[in-house]
């Protein structure tokens, strides 16, 4: 019988936790007996330690406020957090393995093969401002910051986006510039014109 890559924990007498992997395969004598077994312990630690920096990373991710989403060099989407639901309105479900291109309005459909072609060039994108469509058609206002990622050669294999909605800013930037304008324009119509003394 042959048991291959238990996965166990020691506290050693520093009492610091110890994970290690642990093979285990029979020992038998020269008449085919078994007379006892040989274990290999190897220590996981580091392994474990990664593995927590990266569920650490992932629940960030998932809990962020923005949209965060990763996708191929041909846009195709391979990840989708909380925060790219509640933006965009579609599910983690309905998006990953669909085109980016589904969030483009047609009038920035030129943007998208830009972005890609930066990254493929390991050149990243910062608060780039444009504009996306939600599920139920309506047009939002984003910042976008897209970067390069990388498999263990060091090659650009895809990209991560954060987007972030400043609808309601471009708005409040949009009715602040109408004020400025009206005001300017009622002043030099009052520049024109005179201010008569009723007669009596």
């Amino acid at each position: 019988m042959y048991k291959n890559h238990d996965e166990t924990i020691r506290v050693p007498a520093t009492r610091e936790l110890v994970y290690h992997q642990v093979t285990c395969s029979p020992a038998g004598n020269i008449e085919g007996d078994i007379i006892g077994a040989v274990s290999v312990a190897c220590d996981t630690r580091e392994r474990k330690m990664a593995e927590g920096a990266k569920n650490q990373l992932a629940a960030i991710v998932q809990g962020a406020d923005d949209a965060i989403i990763s996708k191929t060099l041909d846009g195709i989407i391979t990840s989708w957090n909380r925060g790219a639901e509640i933006m965009y309105g579609y599910s983690a479900a309905e998006m990953i393995g669909q085109s980016v291109s589904l969030l483009t309005p047609s009038d920035h459909s030129d943007e998208m093969s830009c972005i890609l072609g930066a990254i493929a060039r390991n050149e990243r994108i910062v608060h780039f401002e444009t504009v996306r469509l939600r599920k139920d058609g309506q047009r939002i206002n984003i910042s976008l910051t897209v970067s390069p990622l990388m498999n263990s050669d060091g090659e650009v294999i895809g990209a991560s986006a954060i987007a972030r909605d400043i609808t309601e800013r471009k708005q409040l930037e949009a009715e602040s510039n109408q004020a400025k304008e009206n005001l300017r324009l009622a002043t030099k119509s009052g520049k024109g014109s005179s201010i008569q003394s009723p007669t009596s």
